[in-house]
């Protein structure tokens, strides 16, 4: 029981690390992100030039809540086609505490992974495993998600310090200078795209907010192919949220 219980950990995260963060935004279903999901040809098709340190560290002080709540989708690709992986809610409070909580009709629903004050990561279960509470390690595989990112570092500013370590170590970092349309976000966007050093194929997609420059989606792809998307939705931020909600 408790190995199949780690094994659902990295569905929590369905919501964690990339819908839309506004407050117009509406889950997005299966069908729709296969038919309107931009292909990789479209998004190298876009004008973009090239960017650097600066534009990334431009990108975590947009983000740079004192915290956060926002509600996530994650998608994957089987065979050729995209499939729900879940979804969750995620909180987050400056410094690096995270909360992701799972919302699913089976025994995984209310299962949690906290990061607490301390550094600890901590799991809890759900269903009839509520009771069930454990340290995990922060890169166990059992909450290493289909982006490649670990739950444990799925907030916006994590996320956007291993973009930048990414090009630190020589991947080519490149963004619209305008919005773009792309069907699967109902308002325009901003892109930054991360290609393989060499290889001239992208690794991620990273779809800014218009206005706010926060992700709204981000996606990473496998030897050039999509491989996971995430969406956020419903960003709400600097409420003053308890750090007593980031403890298990």
């Amino acid at each position: 029981m408790l190995s199949r219980w780690k094994r659902s950990l990295p569905l929590v995260w369905a919501g964690a690390v990339l819908l839309l963060s506004s407050p117009e935004a509406t889950a997005l279903t299966p069908a729709e992100v296969n038919a309107n999901a931009p292909a990789p040809e479209v998004l190298t098709a876009l004008p973009r030039a090239k960017v650097g340190a600066p534009y990334i560290d431009g990108l975590k002080q947009a983000a740079n809540f004192k915290d956060y709540q926002v509600e996530c989708q994650l998608f994957t690709i089987s065979g050729s086609a995209w499939k729900s992986f879940g979804s969750a809610d995620l909180s987050y409070k400056q410094r690096d505490l995270l909360r992701a909580e799972i919302k699913s009709s089976d025994y995984r629903n209310g299962s949690v992974v906290v990061k607490q004050a301390d550094g600890t990561v901590r799991g809890r279960g759900g269903g009839m495993l509520r009771a069930l509470t454990m340290n995990l390690d922060p890169n166990a595989r059992s909450i290493r998600l289909p982006t490649g990112y670990s739950l444990a570092s799925s907030d916006f500013l994590s996320l956007f310090s291993a973009v930048g370590n990414s090009i630190s170590r020589g991947a080519t970092a490149s963004a619209t200078s305008g919005t773009v349309n792309l069907k699967i976000f109902k308002q325009p966007v901003l892109v930054l795209l991360l290609e393989n050093s060499g290889k001239n194929e992208i690794s991620e997609a990273v779809f800014l907010h218009h206005a706010t420059r926060v992700p709204v989606g981000w996606g990473t792809y496998k030897d050039g192919k999509p491989s996971a998307l995430v969406f956020f939705e419903g960003l709400t931020q600097n409420k003053g949220l308890s750090e007593d909600l980031f403890h298990l």
